[in-house]
């Protein structure tokens, strides 16, 4: 059999026997359920067909000519890319310790000849079907870690970057509210209208410091068990309605808030729900 056949097989098993018969009524019992069948006469070639490609489960006898087949599980086992195949042993050799030896040098599992048909057949099917689990389970904790990597890499990306804009806007702010502080030192210059606009000044630019510690702190919620506090629903609506009172006023509207409740939740999140109702932002799944 040539490499290119090799790499175009799908799944294989092999079988190690060195009477021709037995090969022979094997791999009539197996490829009735359409598996792929390579075979080897004696230790040495399973050995070698191991080396060049990677069957899902070998059917092995025992007495063989050179290595026999406990020499050749014991060597398979030795073997990092090849000590998790598993191996069935068949043979004539029916005593128990016998049996016990095939055990202890790897064998998962040991059928005596005369062997039935329907015995081989449903031992290789479970045999293979718990191999496909096991595959499929390593698989799946694979993604899941590949995964869990990955979004710990973009949470603290994310972290980073909140923590750069965070520094970055503070300085524009603090300027805003040093010169708002020296208009206010000539407010008897002010008239009443411009006395308001600086409070609305001074007001935006509080709520917009307020508003950097609250992202810094909901990049932290993921580290936090509880990160809710009491939350008073009117507040946020107050704040809300003040920093769009120039869209309200151009527009027209009238906000209409009756009585709300205190609730626990971030008070973040809940002012972004409330600014942005038909935003695609999405609240924590656990607020309550």
């Amino acid at each position: 059999m040539t490499k290119d056949n090799l790499d175009s097989l799908g799944d294989i098993i092999l079988l190690v026997d060195d009477n021709l018969e037995n090969i022979e009524l094997l791999k009539r019992i197996l490829e009735k359920d359409d598996y792929e069948i390579v075979f080897a006469s004696n230790g040495e070639q399973a050995l070698e067909i191991t080396s060049k490609l990677t069957p899902k489960l070998i059917l092995l006898d025992i007495m063989m000519p050179c290595i026999d087949g406990l020499e050749t599980c014991q060597k398979l086992r030795e073997n990092k890319t090849t000590r998790e195949i598993p191996v069935i042993f068949i043979s004539a050799k029916n005593r128990p310790e016998d049996i016990v030896k095939g055990f202890e040098v790897g064998g998962l599992d040991y059928i005596t000849k005369p062997f039935n048909t329907n015995e081989v057949l449903r031992r290789v099917k479970t045999h293979l079907q718990t191999q496909n689990l096991i595959a499929q389970k390593e698989e799946s904790e694979e993604k899941a870690k590949a995964y869990a990597q990955e979004l710990e890499i973009r949470n603290q990306e994310l972290k980073d970057f909140i923590n750069i804009a965070s520094h970055d806007l503070r300085e524009p702010l603090r300027k805003i509210s040093i010169f708002g502080s020296r208009l206010e030192e000539k407010t008897d210059q002010l008239g009443e209208k411009e006395k308001s606009y600086l409070d609305k000044i001074k007001n935006s630019a509080s709520r917009m410091e307020n508003f950097l510690d609250d992202i810094l702190e909901l990049s932290l919620v993921t580290a936090q068990e509880n990160p809710f506090r009491k939350v008073d629903l009117k507040t946020i609506v107050k704040q809300v309605t003040d920093d769009l009172e120039a869209l309200i006023l151009e527009t027209n509207g009238v906000v209409d808030c009756g009585e709300l409740p205190t609730i626990e939740g971030d008070k973040f999140q809940i002012h972004q729900l409330f600014q942005n109702p038909n935003s695609t932002y999405k609240c924590n799944s656990d607020s309550r």
